[in-house]
């Protein structure tokens, strides 16, 4: 990035197509959306002279964002639904935490859903 945003994106897809070359789709999609895109918009905004808070924010975004691209490609890679698999292991263990500690109440969704954007971010 200390030649540019153009540079660092030209560096961006050059890694993603080698990686498409060497490794194959998979694993060019899975860097891009796990590390390509936040590293070029932590890069950017560093470059563009953003604020640290807003830096901080925008980056947390690209992340979560990336992060569920990739749960979604996963998905449909394998025919699998990981999102609700990892929402009823949330549900089960919070569940079970409360029944070792003697509380009889059942988590609402809505809880299940702010862990679960807690931990994708």
């Amino acid at each position: 990035m200390r030649w540019g945003v153009a540079a660092g994106r030209k560096t961006m897809v050059a890694t993603a197509m080698l990686l498409l070359v060497l490794s194959g789709p998979v694993k060019a999609l899975a860097y891009l959306l796990t590390h390509g895109v936040l590293g070029f918009s932590m890069g950017s905004l560093w470059r563009l002279g953003v604020d640290w808070g807003l830096s901080i924010f925008l980056c947390t975004i690209a992340r979560s964002a990336g992060a569920m691209g990739y749960i979604l490609t996963s998905s449909f890679l394998i025919r699998e639904n990981i999102l609700a698999l990892i929402t009823i292991n949330i549900h089960a263990s919070l569940t079970f935490i409360f029944s070792a500690a003697g509380v009889n109440i059942v988590p609402s969704m809505n809880v299940i859903y702010v862990i679960f954007g807690t931990l994708v971010s």
